[in-house]
């Protein structure tokens, strides 16, 4: 779970594995076919004239650049940052802020304070109810920003033979205890890993 876009990625590794099967494809044939190596051989010479015909015609006047030149480096730039912005996403949507509310107004007409509420409340008190339950060997507890609205992933390792829907329960009885300890529903995303049984269960969510 992060805030990068899961089509997004998908659409770009696929690009860019087509763009490198092209290339190696091609590298292939012209290293192991005689024929396609002894036509590039035949035909290079003409498509660097040709190319280089193209770019004189491109001349930008009273320079020696082409437009074709800066119009490359323009996509170039737009390329790296691009992927300066993904690099940066990866592993995004961490959030620190578990709830934001407004307190109680004073006055008629007023708002109230803001109450921030932090992730570490969660992690502390659903690692003190999960800490010592034998159903579970460990867990850990994040939050992520869905949609502006953060979201606790509890993820947790079932002892070998534990029903995921034992450990299921568990964690929802704990989390119920965090809702009334901070006054809210918390939006939450469960995560069983473990034994052979835990293992065929899909996650549980109760994201709204």
């Amino acid at each position: 779970m992060n805030a990068t876009n899961r089509a997004a990625n998908r659409l770009f590794l696929l690009v860019v594995g087509i763009v490198l099967v092209a290339i190696g494809l091609v590298g292939v044939l012209l290293g192991a076919v005689p024929a396609v190596m002894h036509a590039w051989s035949g035909d290079a010479p003409r498509v660097r004239r040709g190319l280089d015909q193209a770019f004189a015609a491109t001349t930008i006047p009273g320079t020696r650049a082409d437009w074709i030149g800066i119009a490359v480096l323009v996509a170039l730039a737009v390329v790296v940052a691009l992927l300066v912005v993904f690099i940066v996403r990866q592993g995004g949507g961490h959030t620190s802020v578990l709830l934001e509310t407004r307190g109680e107004a004073v006055a008629s007409g007023q708002e109230g304070d803001r109450i921030v509420i932090d992730t570490a409340v969660a992690r502390d008190l659903l690692g003190d109810a999960l800490s010592g339950r034998p159903e579970l060997v460990t867990s850990s507890v994040t939050t992520y920003r869905v949609r502006r609205t953060p979201v606790l992933r509890i993820a947790a390792t079932c002892r070998r033979g534990v029903a995921p829907t034992d450990a299921q329960a568990v964690i929802e009885s704990a989390l119920r205890r965090l809702d009334r300890a901070v006054g809210h529903e918390v939006p939450a995303l469960i995560e069983l890993t473990g034994g052979f049984r835990a293992r065929m269960a899909a996650a549980t969510t109760r994201v709204d």
